[in-house]
């Protein structure tokens, strides 16, 4: 239909023959909540699944520490701006002056002031995102054995069939 192709017709189809459980053992839950006050990001917790592997372990401790130092920097990032802002605000207020026509100054201000931390922030993301591939390729690779494994056979009975 519409939007699927053939090919991921018959894969999820497949998919959806295996014994029951294999289907909760390759994939561990994954809970995001609403978005956070302080960082604007939504939580991501990562729920083992009962056959995890230690590559899988790696990978999910891994990502959920990759979250964890995200939503730290941007709490701080987003804590900071909004207190540069109050304090530009008030100091217009002071003034007696609207500080509506200049608040786009005070953004642009602020953004030239933080670039050197935003680089770094960008730099450290893409060494700790490049880092998990190899943890990701490795869970991956496990799952596509425990997956080949519960595959139906040719001639054999699967558990509980007549």
């Amino acid at each position: 239909p519409g939007f699927i192709s053939k090919h991921t017709m018959a894969s999820v189809t497949a998919w959806w023959r295996l014994p029951v459980r294999y289907k909760h053992s390759l994939h561990g839950k994954w809970r995001v909540s609403p978005a956070s006050e302080a960082s604007n990001l939504r939580a991501l917790t990562l729920d083992p699944h009962p056959h995890e592997s230690r590559d899988e372990a790696v990978l999910r401790e891994r990502l959920q520490e990759l979250h964890t130092w995200q939503d730290k920097f941007w709490s701080e990032h987003n804590r900071h701006f909004q207190q540069e802002k109050r304090k530009f605000i008030d100091s217009r207020k002071a003034l007696g002056r609207s500080h509506d026509d200049e608040i786009a100054l005070f953004y642009k201000e602020y953004l030239d002031e933080s670039l050197a931390k935003h680089r770094e922030y960008n730099r450290v993301w893409w060494r700790k995102n490049f880092a998990i591939m190899w943890p990701w390729f490795r869970a991956s690779f496990r799952r596509a054995a425990r997956l080949w494994q519960a595959r139906p056979r040719p001639g054999h009975r699967q558990h509980g069939s007549a």
